[in-house]
């Protein structure tokens, strides 16, 4: 079916942050399947959404143009944040780095908002902080609570911070990897702006537009990404609801993310530099002119182009083709190139729930570790392409693919093949 199931997603013609109907399509991937669905056999039901991001010609916000159904997308999540070794160290940072600003950690409550399976709630613990996590996904929050790890099963929203704040009103805020999630931002901003203790701090992270379009990193464009931010946007939409960007970071998590630190629009916390330099590195690099984002279409096709002709001529050569990681990302970019099994035979994941599961829209099947020496693969096309490194370390611990001269084909942010 490729048809898009029109009953469970809805337009968006307006700007979710300033209300602009002046928007500009630059970038259509067709009509995909949701980037975290996975099918149990050929015949399971596989809807397909339109997936095309829109430009706001006044405040130079990225979003797209349809809305799915949230219910629909994270009531059951099979994405883990544990899995990955460097997003535990990430967060374990994190951790460290808040508490130089709260040196009590046991009298401060951290709140964490989309805290998936406590993989940040657990360092947070570790430093010594009171924790508490939000995430509407049940087979995620009951993982959380098992472990230890204090968690309410709900979307963020005003009615979750009310029985937030029925318990203790939270000093730091976190929300990583879930805002660019958000189609009422609005809401959820000013849901932090009511919870957070006076003398508190919100630190969000999320998908950086300005290293998306540096990186070529289309393949972070699904239908759970609604927004692609900027900081001029987000200086407009925080300021509204009484809070403060005081100071940004740009990480490598996920291919370039952005944290900004942000806190009550009078509380004591001085503006760093970094935000007066960001905007002007936007400014410097034309993120707000729509002829850099109509550039940036013309690199995606590049790279569509350059993935397809690769794989076509190494299975001319009779080679076997594998994946590692069925992740979001990769289902963007396999979709977009219209793969399937004819050119990639299977993907290794170590999420148990995916394994024996298939990648929706393509079918290609989903195995454990082990399927690497059991078909022994000529070439893996690794789509966390952002953990690389962790990900061909792992492979040569653990596998003989690296002794059978086996190599790696990285397709962002340009396609090129690794030993």
């Amino acid at each position: 079916m490729n048809q898009p199931i029109t009953e469970l997603y809805k337009p968006l013609t307006v700007c979710r942050i300033c209300d602009s109907t002046n928007l500009t399509a630059y970038l259509e991937l067709g009509n995909l399947p949701l980037a975290n669905r996975f099918l149990k056999n050929e015949t399971d039901f596989c809807p397909r959404f339109p997936l095309t991001v829109l430009y706001c010609n006044n405040c130079s916000l990225s979003q797209l143009s349809v809305v799915v159904d949230p219910e629909f997308l994270f009531s059951h999540y099979l994405y883990k944040s544990s899995i990955s070794a460097t997003f535990r160290e990430h967060c374990a940072k994190l951790g460290q780095e808040l508490k130089t600003y709260f040196p009590e950690p046991k009298n401060t409550l951290t709140l964490d908002i989309a805290s998936n399976d406590g993989c940040l709630l657990k360092e947070f613990k570790d430093q010594g902080f009171k924790v508490l996590g939000v995430d509407p996904a049940e087979n995620l929050a009951k993982k959380a609570n098992e472990l230890g790890l204090p968690t309410i099963c709900a979307f963020w929203d005003n009615q979750t911070a009310e029985q937030v704040m029925q318990k203790e009103q939270p000093e730091i805020i976190t929300a990583t990897n879930v805002f660019a999630h958000t189609h009422d931002v609005k809401g959820f901003v000013a849901a932090i702006k009511k919870s957070l203790a006076p003398k508190g701090i919100t630190v969000i992270e999320f998908h950086y537009m300005g290293s998306l379009i540096m990186e070529n990193a289309f393949d972070t464009i699904y239908h759970e990404h609604v927004s692609y931010f900027l900081l001029k946007p987000l200086m407009l939409l925080f300021e509204k609801y009484g809070l403060r960007i005081f100071k940004v970071k740009l990480v490598p998590i996920h291919g370039g993310a952005l944290r900004l630190y942000a806190a009550h629009s009078q509380s004591e916390f001085q503006t760093d530099p970094s935000v007066t330099e960001l905007l002007e590195w936007e400014t410097q690099n034309k993120m707000y002119d729509l002829e850099t984002y109509l550039q940036f279409k013309n690199n995606v096709k590049q790279i569509r182009e350059d993935f397809v002709t690769v794989l076509k001529k190494l299975k001319a050569e009779g080679k076997l083709i594998a994946g590692f990681g069925a992740a979001a990302k990769g289902n963007t970019l396999l979709n977009y190139c219209g793969m399937t099994q004819n050119q990639i035979q299977f993907i290794v994941d170590e999420t148990p729930e995916k394994q024996g599961l298939l990648y929706a829209g393509t079918n290609i099947p989903i195995y454990s570790f082990d399927a690497i020496d059991k078909y022994s693969p000529n070439y893996i096309v690794i789509f966390p392409w952002n953990f690389s490194a962790e990900i061909i370390k792992k492979i040569g611990e653990k596998t003989k693919f690296t002794q059978k001269n086996g190599k790696y084909i990285i397709p962002i942010p340009k396609v090129r093949i690794m030993e």
